[in-house]
């Protein structure tokens, strides 16, 4: 009872501090958490586009390179599900400094990988340790930093958030084609240590509650485990294997449904909850973690998705890629600054709804021909470099600026799952709508061909008569120049599919946008009634 006394005047002592006069040790301990978080959610993405020369050096098949990622995305998954309790069990102090130490450990772990399976064992132990550090980051900000300062920790936190998953493939790409594979675990280490030392030094040294202990129930854990992990593999492979076309899927979607249905059952009847679910009593965090969903599906959907089209149609490298990614990482990093100096003139729901319109509109500009390539899609990256800070900056401070200090770790944890589970499904979805788009876009145009047969006669006879003058005999010419009509139909097909989720993608924003106005007071409808 006097800790628990202890922990609410600090935290009392701590809301009343004037933003100017917060602590440098605090700054540093959110900073350190950051830096952790960064890596963490940098990781995600960094090992995508090396994974063939990760597969080819440790003798792994193509077809199973992809379970190295989703290992460390369903460990991640399941172990921030759990990150509020192991804060109230170790105390935050323990829970950050052992995962970013086991982090480091793993990762050198994974560079020592001599087959598939190690890497996955490794991946997954890298992605559990690491989890935690995503939704702690957030929650040291709200925890440690006055109401008026807070969306400057937000900020700094949206811009990791953000780059991170943008950085991942191109940064991943350049090392391994310019060092080795090995080097993209590495990397982890240098900024793993400075987190450790701004925090292990500045964050004070708090008891273990092992009451905590006797208090876990472990059917709730076994449940949430099961299911978020059996989630995740059904929306990370079901494109793979043709949903429910395939058995397993079925079967583990049956799994998932009924292990998170059960465990919905569990916690909320139990007097020590793994996870505080009675935050979804209150209208405005449902609301923000359905915005987190539905974000989560355009951010990760949309690093996805562009470096595919590049690759596909234009065969872009990394780099490429990545220069092209610059146009939406270079506004970010003048906008998130903005944020907060905005904020204390315009209500916070206005910029999100602003950030909503400006992102739907990076989107709904696109329009993709077989010449539309990286070139093209600067203005539009650009576009949405301004919009996500506007988004994701204030949408975190609306959502979260009520939720008591008892409950933060908590709120973040759930939300940074809706992220995580709204990503998942938009990469699910946009590979299978890409694949259905593109089947469907082919046979659409063959079937339009003969309307076109004059057209098309004479581009076949100018191919063949092409690919003779570089010395191919009339019938393989013949079937060359067919073979590449094809080629050419797939492609526009393919193309037409992109632009369909684009436009999807824009869609689904301007929805977003209008969800914002549920925050508002409309019984003071002529008033801002800020939070």
């Amino acid at each position: 009872m006097l800790i628990q006394g202890d922990k609410a005047m600090q935290e009392t002592k701590q809301a009343e501090i004037p933003s100017q006069q917060v602590p440098l040790k605090h700054w540093l301990i959110i900073l350190g958490t950051i830096i952790g978080a960064f890596m963490a959610i940098l990781d995600i993405q960094i090992t995508s586009s090396s994974i063939k020369e990760i597969a080819g050096a440790l003798s792994i098949p193509v077809d199973q390179s992809s379970n190295i990622s989703t290992a460390y995305l369903i460990a991640e998954l399941i172990c921030i599900s759990l990150t509020a309790w192991l804060v109230r069990a170790f105390s935050l102090k323990r829970t950050l400094i052992y995962s970013i130490v086991i982090f480091m450990i793993a990762s050198l772990a994974c560079s020592c990988a001599w087959n598939l399976s190690s890497m996955i064992i490794f991946r997954a132990l890298q992605g559990f340790a690491g989890a935690p550090l995503i939704p702690l980051a957030l929650s040291v900000v709200m925890r440690f930093l006055p109401k008026e300062k807070q969306m400057t920790g937000i900020a700094i936190f949206g811009l990791t958030a953000t780059l991170a998953p943008t950085l991942g493939p191109t940064i991943g790409g350049w090392i391994t084609d310019n060092l080795s594979w090995k080097y993209l675990f590495y990397i982890n280490i240098f900024p793993s240590v400075v987190a450790l030392i701004m925090i292990g030094v500045h964050l004070d040294k708090q008891p273990v509650n092992t009451k905590v202990f006797t208090q876990i129930n472990i059917f709730a854990v076994i449940l949430i485990a099961i299911g978020l992990g059996t989630l995740e593999y059904v929306l990370e492979n079901g494109s793979t294997y043709n949903w429910f076309d395939s058995n397993h899927i079925i079967v583990l979607s049956i799994i998932a449904f009924i292990s998170l249905s059960l465990f919905f059952v569990v916690d909320t009847n139990s007097q020590h909850p793994l996870i505080k679910l009675q935050l979804f009593t209150s209208k405005k965090f449902t609301l923000g973690c359905i915005n987190y969903f539905l974000l989560g599906i355009m951010l990760y959907g949309s690093v996805f998705i562009t470096p595919l089209y590049l690759v596909l149609i234009h065969q872009y490298s990394s780099m490429e890629i990545g220069l092209v990614f610059f146009w939406q990482g270079f506004p970010q990093l003048i906008c998130m600054p903005l944020i907060p100096l905005i904020s204390k003139y315009v209500d916070s729901r206005i910029l999100v709804i602003a950030g909503y319109l400006i992102l739907a509109a990076s989107f709904l500009l696109i329009d993709m021909d077989p010449d539309y390539s990286g070139q093209q899609m600067k203005f539009t990256m650009l576009v949405r470099g301004i919009g996500l800070p506007f988004t994701i900056v204030p949408l975190s401070s609306v959502v979260l600026f009520d939720i008591e200090a008892k409950n933060m770790d908590d709120a973040a944890s759930i939300t940074s799952i809706m992220r995580n589970l709204g990503g998942a499904l938009g990469v699910a979805i946009i590979t299978t709508l890409i694949i259905h788009g593109r089947n469907a876009g082919t046979k659409t145009l063959s079937a339009y061909l003969p309307l076109t047969k004059i057209g098309a006669i004479e581009w076949l006879r100018n191919t063949e008569q092409l690919l003779i003058q570089q010395g191919a005999d009339s019938h393989t010419a013949s079937l060359q120049a067919h073979a590449l009509l094809m080629e050419q139909m797939r492609m526009n097909a393919t193309i037409i599919a992109f632009n369909d989720i684009y436009f999807l993608l824009g869609i689904l924003l301007l929805g977003c946008s209008l969800s914002i106005l549920a925050f508002f007071d409309w019984s003071k409808l002529f008033k801002y009634y800020r939070y």
